[in-house]
C-alpha cells in the first residue's frame, strides 16, 4: 500500500465507507485511536501506546499483517523533559507571593489547584507524544503494566529529573531574589517539599505513600481498557491532583513526584528527610500497581484492540 493510499483511507469520510463502521477503540494512555472500517479490504489505523510503543497495523481480507513503527526516541525524551520543566516551573510559581507584596493570593488550596490545573494542561499537550508521565512513580507504574518497555524507564526518569531541575532554574531566574527569600519558610527554601515538623518520620512516609497510592490507582484505572469512564483524562487528573494536594498539603506537600521534590531540594540545598519523597512514591507505585494488576486484572488497550479484531 502506497503512502497516498494510506492517507486516503485515513482521510475518507464516513459516507464513503464500504460497510458499517464500528466505534473507535478507547485510547491507550492519553493517546488517540482512529475509527476503523469493519468491512474494508485494507484498513489502516493507529494505536498510540504509552509513549514508547506506537504501532502501525494493517488488516486485509487475506489475513493480518502488522508492521511496527519505532517512535522517535529524542521526541519522547524531550517531551518528558519539557513537560516536567513546565510542571515544576509553572507549578512552583504559585508558591510565590504577588510581586507587589500586597494582597497576595497564596494558600495551600491555591497552590494545590495551580499544580492540578498545570498537570491537566500538560496531559493535554504532551499526552499523545510521550504519555505525559511527568513523574518517575508513574513511569514505574507504566513499566509494571507493560505500557512501556523496561529499557525506556531510565530514559524517562532521567528526562524528568533534568526537566525539573531546568524548570526550577528558570523560575529562579525570572523571579526577584527578594520574593524568593520572602517566600522561603523556616530555612527550608522556596517551594521545597519538607514534612511538617509535627509529623514523625514514619507518619510523613505513610502520608506520601497513601497520597501516591491514590494517584497510581487513578493512573491504573485510567489506562485499563475495561474502564469506560476515561474520556476526559486531563480534567480527571487535574481534579485528582488538586484534591490530593488539598488533603495532604499541610502534612508533606504532598509531592507524590520525586523529580519535582529533587529539583527544589537541589537548588535550595535542603535535604531534610528527602528520601521520603523518593522511597514513598516509588514504593507506592510498585506495590499498588502490582496489587491492581494481580487482584483486579489489567487489560492493555493494544491487546483489547487485537481481541476485538479477532472477534470481527
Amino acid at each position: 500500500m502506497s503512502s497516498e493510499q494510506q492517507e486516503s483511507i485515513l482521510a475518507a469520510p464516513a459516507s464513503t465507507a464500504r460497510g458499517p463502521r464500528r466505534a473507535a477503540g478507547k485510547s491507550n494512555f492519553w493517546g488517540y485511536r482512529a475509527t476503523v472500517d469493519a468491512n474494508a479490504n485494507e484498513t489502516l489505523f493507529y494505536t498510540h501506546c504509552a509513549s514508547a510503543s506506537q504501532t502501525l497495523r494493517m488488516t486485509t481480507d487475506k489475513g493480518k499483517k502488522a508492521m511496527s513503527r519505532k517512535p522517535n526516541v529524542f521526541r519522547v525524551v524531550f517531551a518528558e523533559f519539557l513537560a516536567t520543566a513546565l510542571l515544576v516551573g509553572v507549578g512552583c510559581a504559585s508558591c510565590t507571593a504577588a510581586l507587589s507584596h500586597k494582597d497576595a493570593l497564596q494558600s495551600p488550596v491555591i497552590t494545590s489547584l495551580s499544580f492540578g490545573l498545570v498537570v491537566g494542561i500538560l496531559v493535554q499537550i504532551f499526552g499523545h507524544i510521550s504519555g505525559a508521565h511527568l513523574n518517575p512513580a508513574v513511569t514505574v507504574c507504566a513499566v509494571i503494566l507493560k505500557e512501556i518497555p523496561l529499557k525506556w524507564m531510565f530514559a524517562y526518569i532521567l528526562s524528568q529529573i533534568f526537566g525539573g531541575i531546568a524548570g526550577y532554574a528558570i523560575l529562579m531566574l525570572i523571579t526577584p531574589a527578594a520574593i524568593i527569600r520572602e517566600d522561603s519558610h523556616q530555612d527550608f527554601g522556596f517551594c521545597t517539599t519538607v514534612p511538617n515538623l509535627e509529623l514523625s518520620t514514619f507518619s510523613a512516609f505513610c502520608t506520601e505513600f497513601v497520597a501516591t497510592s491514590m494517584l497510581i490507582l487513578l493512573v491504573c484505572s485510567s489506562w485499563d481498557a475495561r474502564n469506560p469512564n476515561s474520556q476526559n483524562l486531563p480534567t480527571q487528573f487535574a481534579l485528582g491532583i488538586t484534591a490530593l494536594g488539598i488533603v495532604f498539603g499541610s502534612r508533606t506537600g504532598p509531592s507524590m513526584n520525586p523529580a519535582r521534590s529533587f529539583a527544589s531540594a537541589l537548588w535550595n540545598g535542603v535535604w531534610t528527610k528527602h528520601w521520603i519523597y523518593w522511597v514513598g512514591p516509588v514504593f507506592a507505585a510498585v506495590q499498588v500497581t502490582t496489587m491492581y494488576k494481580s487482584i483486579f486484572g489489567f487489560r492493555n488497550n493494544l491487546r483489547a484492540d487485537e481481541e476485538d479484531d479477532d472477534a470481527n
